[in-house]
């Protein structure tokens, strides 16, 4: 949906990193910052798809204004030009902000509560299978037909017989 409103908006480049908004050595935001000059537009999907600390995003959209350049986003109907929609970044950065804290404390908790209550997290352990899977292989048969026999993949024979190693 991201790359079609692009292309629909008439992009003449579109950056793609595929590392998370929170970082902020973000090789491709580093490139465009670079890239655009005054009196460019930037466009993107949602302002969180851009940064997603309140703080860096107002410093972006800030350094952003200071050279000329607008930020529009496709979804929040936001156009840095007016003072109206940078005092809704305040809002937008602030609530985003909160709902994030939420959930990350609530996956906290929710581990803390696995935990507690003796359950493990992950994948499950192999068991048996990593007796069953290193007797085969002292018996000389080849890795790749241990698997079948044991009914585990072949990465799982792997983990099993370094573990027993």
């Amino acid at each position: 949906m991201q790359l079609s409103a692009s292309e629909e908006a008439g992009a003449e480049r579109i950056w793609e990193d595929q590392v998370s908004g929170m970082r902020n050595d973000r090789p491709d935001l580093t490139c465009l910052r670079g890239y655009v000059c005054r009196g460019d537009a930037l466009m993107n999907w949602l302002l969180d798809r851009l940064n997603r600390s309140r703080e860096h995003l107002l410093t972006l959209v800030g350094s952003l204004r200071g050279a000329g350049v607008k930020l529009r986003s496709f979804t929040e109907s936001a156009d840095t030009t007016t003072p109206g929609v940078r005092r809704t970044f305040h809002v937008f950065g602030g609530v985003d902000e909160f709902a994030r804290t939420i959930a990350t404390e609530a996956t906290a908790t929710e581990v803390a509560n696995t935990c507690v209550a003796g359950r493990h997290l992950g994948r499950p352990g192999l068991g048996s299978d990593t007796i069953a899977a290193h007797a085969i292989d002292q018996a000389g048969t080849i890795r790749a037909r241990i698997a079948p026999t044991v009914g585990i993949s072949r990465s799982g024979v792997n983990r099993c017989l370094e573990r027993a190693a």
